[in-house]
């Protein structure tokens, strides 16, 4: 799990932020405007744990 011994001890934060992206990409599959949204979103929730970036 990316560095974590169970899926449970990942941070809320992280999850939040791989939903966003998941569902950004699927809504627009040609990379426009939701794509773009949904990534500065995520972005802007990892900078709280200032040690990670997508």
């Amino acid at each position: 799990m990316a560095g974590y011994a169970d899926a449970t001890e990942i941070p809320g934060i992280f999850l939040r932020a791989m939903l966003l992206l998941i569902g950004g990409y699927h809504a627009d599959r040609e990379g426009g405007d939701v794509f773009v949204k949904a990534e500065e979103a995520a972005k802007s929730l990892c900078r709280a744990k200032r040690w990670w970036a997508i």
